[in-house]
């Protein structure tokens, strides 16, 4: 995460298949969150 920390996420399905397919997405999902956090930190340092 940008603030240096690390979280746990759980996954849970009934396949190794569906375990891997959601873990791809939620991985997708949070490199998305991450890019808009450091995003708009770099915009606060520039307005600041």
């Amino acid at each position: 995460m940008p603030d240096g920390k690390r979280k746990k996420f759980n996954i849970y399905a009934k396949t190794r298949e569906e375990c891997e397919k959601a873990l791809k997405k939620m991985i997708e999902e949070k490199k998305k969150e991450i890019a808009k956090l450091k995003k708009k930190a770099k915009e606060a340092e520039k307005t600041a």
